[in-house]
């Protein structure tokens, strides 16, 4: 019973996550590349006025290394577009791609890791070290954003390649039907009940069509290579908690 408690929330995580390249276009990662430039910007700034000469040094670099990473996640992301646009693309090129964008994440995530530790001898005071280390932890958030964002693509693709066109669409357009952006990864609790009454009505609609739904968990569990984010560990840990409490 645990085990398949575990799948069914499992897949619901990530099925939010599809509904965010559903539901936005790309609108979402535009607006969180925005934001992390911008904090980068700010960021930037703030060395100047309280690094030291060492601590302006480092961010430069480190700085520089973000900029070409960033840039290699955003060339991923363009190249998941054209293989939704055109519809047409081999799985070794979907897994290629799918390989390359988790490297540039892991890379990301390694130098904002670096970023948010500088030493206090980077800043000309310990209050400085203090703000900066919450300017990171904002700065560090954003990259789950984009991560999630880059899984929907790939199960998008992924479904291209699985499924009937019209199959895709009525699973998409059911997805996104029941699951709204309003549902926060972050606040498990509160939409629990929310996400599995929206599961059922997903299971029995989609299953009107030769057993959709079923056939999209089956997939999901047999085709999807995915690390769980911290958000997403959150809200698993916290609805495992409230099952244990029901019983």
């Amino acid at each position: 019973m645990k085990n398949s408690t575990n799948k069914q929330f499992a897949a619901i995580i990530k099925l939010r996550h599809l509904t965010n390249a559903i539901q936005t276009n790309w609108e979402m990662l535009g607006k969180t590349k925005e934001s992390v430039n911008n904090l980068l910007d700010d960021a930037r700034a703030m060395l100047v006025e309280m690094g030291t000469d060492s601590g302006k040094t480092a961010f430069e670099d480190d700085y520089r290394q973000l900029q070409q990473i960033i840039s290699q996640v955003q060339q991923q992301f363009d190249i998941f577009k054209q293989f939704i646009h055109s519809g047409k693309t081999s799985e070794q090129d979907i897994d290629l791609a799918w390989r390359v964008f988790n490297d540039a994440i892991g890379s990301t995530a390694s130098v904002f890791v670096n970023i948010a530790k500088y030493p206090e001898k980077h800043f000309v005071n310990a209050d400085a070290a203090a703000n900066w280390k919450d300017v990171w932890n904002v700065i560090q958030s954003n990259i789950h954003i984009v991560q999630g964002v880059g899984e929907s693509a790939y199960i998008k693709v992924k479904m291209m390649q699985n499924f009937q066109k019209v199959e895709s669409e009525i699973l998409l357009n059911t997805i996104a039907k029941h699951i709204p952006p309003s549902f926060n990864l972050l606040e498990a609790n509160k939409y629990r009940v929310e996400y599995l009454q929206a599961v059922k009505e997903i299971e029995e609609e989609a299953n009107k069509n030769d057993n959709l739904w079923d056939r999209f968990l089956n997939f999901l569990a047999g085709n999807i290579p995915f690390k769980q984010t911290p958000e997403e560990r959150v809200m698993m840990r916290r609805w495992l908690e409230g099952e244990r409490g029901e019983l």
